[in-house]
């Protein structure tokens, strides 16, 4: 397994939308592609928490509070702590995951597990961080219909209240004539094309739309999406 799946799994969880602004999670220190020997997690990044984690093999370290989070000018492992442990996080070859505010304010995070072990019943949020819901309505080949709306749900997308991946789908026959300078994904150029195409509709939370973007851009062939707007 690689650093990016691990993270990948806390993202689903703990996305960082709903961490506190100024706070600094996720890949702090490392190679997302890196292949993990084990995992160490600990409260803090400390010496002795790094000297246990080579000592124990683990090339990943996952941390509650996050090792950087003040703009940083500098790496001095003489001089300055912050920069000794990154200096040493580097040199050994091992990762760090941060996973802080975001993982004390979602559901079943440290804030829902405190309260379970005070005994507390009818645990709920007291203000959600974005109760305004979008819709994203997008145009797909008919082939590509599972791995897009795969993306979306992996980023979030498509909960409604106690389910996940919920989406509407419609078929149908779109139709398009390129000008000179288009590059059409599908026909021709300058060409009258109907295309079999997909309707996909799916709900998001207005907080996660950014993420939303950015992981269907990282993860989808531009080629599967024909047309995309948020409603």
């Amino acid at each position: 397994m690689r650093v990016q799946q691990i993270a990948n799994l806390f993202d689903s969880w703990a996305p960082k939308f709903i961490q506190w602004e100024r706070d600094n999670t996720g890949l702090l220190v490392g190679k997302s592609q890196q292949e993990v020997t084990g995992v160490l997690l600990c409260l803090d990044v400390t010496s002795d928490a790094l000297e246990r984690a080579q000592k124990l093999k683990c090339n990943l370290v996952i941390s509650h509070h996050p090792l950087i989070f003040f703009p940083m000018k500098k790496i001095t492992p003489e001089t300055d702590r912050t920069s000794d442990l990154i200096y040493k996080l580097i040199k050994n070859d091992t990762s760090l995951l941060s996973y802080h505010t975001n993982l004390d304010f979602t559901s079943d995070g440290v804030n829902h597990q405190t309260a379970k072990k005070l005994k507390i019943s009818n645990i709920k949020f007291l203000k959600p961080i974005s109760d305004k819901s979008l819709k994203l309505v997008t145009f797909v080949p008919k082939k590509d219909v599972g791995t897009v709306s795969d993306a979306i749900f992996s980023a979030g997308g498509g909960v409604i209240g106690e389910y996940t991946n919920c989406s509407f789908a419609t078929e149908g026959t779109g139709s398009f004539n390129g000008s000179d300078i288009s590059n059409p994904t599908a026909g021709e150029k300058q060409k009258f094309e109907k295309v079999e195409e997909v309707r996909l509709e799916v709900l998001i939370n207005e907080g996660n739309l950014g993420r939303v973007k950015k992981h269907c851009l990282r993860h989808i062939p531009m080629k599967s999406l024909l047309m995309t707007s948020i409603l």
